[in-house]
């Protein structure tokens, strides 16, 4: 992208942390949903059927992915950094200062997982409502935590976004979306502000926040990331509300439902092979994309689809 102003470039190449942060919203609003539908259900949250429902998830497949990479590293098929390793396989790579390209992936994982110990907690001590408060506050002490962040602790700057007190409201706004969108359904003026074109200016506006977040950089900054979590839990909540329309079709198609059941191996693999540092075969295009859905395919079939069955026991 030698072509681009350097701003820019940087904001495009930011699309990639984008993508995480959608990620973010778009699994705080499923798991909370799930969580608030098993209390109005049974009257209680079980935590142990809820971590070993994560754990069938996540697990299997993860350390199979860090096992390979410990086995290629000690054959010196790749280099890994003192302490990569540690770092996984602890869920703390978003604290993990000097990783390497192929764990380097893995911080919005951990993110994922310190997020999931505490907020199941939340709810089943301080029920539903105290719960609803401690989102709420997530979502608005967000900002104030990387201005802190940033001003006061400088030699961090450059992890803003991927350690957890700087990210974790972006999944707390998705929770907040599971709380709200009830009462925000019972506006006529929103439901039909759903199905309207300006309703585009929402995505727009949030494009937009991160293409200006790398030239406009200070306090507002902070409040912008922000800014884009809720516009992109609106769009969320247009997504599973709306089933008619060109968006509904494209977002229902095979195609985007089978990249929905590989996205977890997708999202483990594709960082061996998409090494933009490498100059070997294998991250060379096209290779490099065949390779990624292949190891994603195997990963999905002889791990991910084993344990996923079990899930079912816990729910």
């Amino acid at each position: 992208m030698y072509f681009l102003p350097t701003s820019f470039a940087i904001a495009f190449g930011d699309l990639g942390n984008f993508g995480v942060r959608i990620f973010f919203v778009i699994s705080g609003f499923l798991i909370t949903s799930l969580l608030l539908n098993e209390y109005k259900n049974t009257g209680q949250i079980s935590l142990y059927n809820f971590y070993m429902r994560r754990l069938l998830r996540i697990f299997p497949a993860f350390y199979f992915f860090i096992a390979f990479l410990a086995l290629w590293s000690f054959y010196r098929f790749i280099e890994l950094n003192t302490n990569d390793l540690w770092f996984a396989v602890t869920y703390m790579s978003n604290y993990h200062r000097n990783g390497s390209w192929y764990v380097g992936h893995l911080w919005s994982l951990a993110v994922e997982e310190q997020f999931y110990i505490l907020w199941p907690l939340v709810l089943v001590l301080g029920g539903p409502t105290k719960g609803k408060i401690f989102i709420v506050l997530a979502v608005l002490l967000g900002p104030a935590f990387r201005i802190i962040a940033w001003k006061y602790f400088p030699n961090w700057r450059g992890f803003s976004g991927k350690t957890f007190p700087t990210i974790f409201d972006a999944i707390a706004t998705g929770c907040l979306l599971a709380y709200v969108r009830i009462y925000l359904h019972q506006y006529k003026g929103y439901l039909k502000f759903q199905r309207s074109y300006f309703f585009a200016l929402i995505p727009l506006l949030a494009i937009f926040g991160l293409m200006t977040s790398t030239k406009f950089y200070g306090i507002s900054s902070h409040l912008r990331e922000s800014a884009i979590n809720i516009a992109i839990a609106l769009c969320i909540d247009r997504a599973v509300s709306i089933s008619d329309g060109f968006v509904s079709h494209i977002l229902n198609s095979k195609l985007f439902e089978k990249i929905g059941i590989l996205s977890y191996s997708l999202y483990l693999w594709q960082q061996i092979f998409l090494n933009r540092n490498s100059t070997h075969w294998v991250a060379r295009f096209p290779i490099n994309i065949i390779l990624t859905v292949l190891a994603a395919i195997l990963s999905y079939k002889l791990i991910e689809v084993r344990f996923l069955k079990q899930k079912n026991r816990y729910r």
